[in-house]
């Protein structure tokens, strides 16, 4: 949940607390993804 800006998780562990993988995403975006190195490819 921590170590990456987005969390993979297996989709039953998804569908049993779905608000907390979104808040978790959320919070992430509101930091402006500090500690991620964000590059456009193409």
């Amino acid at each position: 949940m921590n170590g990456s800006y987005i969390t993979f998780v297996e989709e039953e562990t998804f569908l049993q607390d779905p608000q907390k993988y979104i808040d978790n995403a959320y919070d992430k975006s509101e930091n402006n993804a500090s500690g991620y190195d964000l590059t456009k490819q193409r």
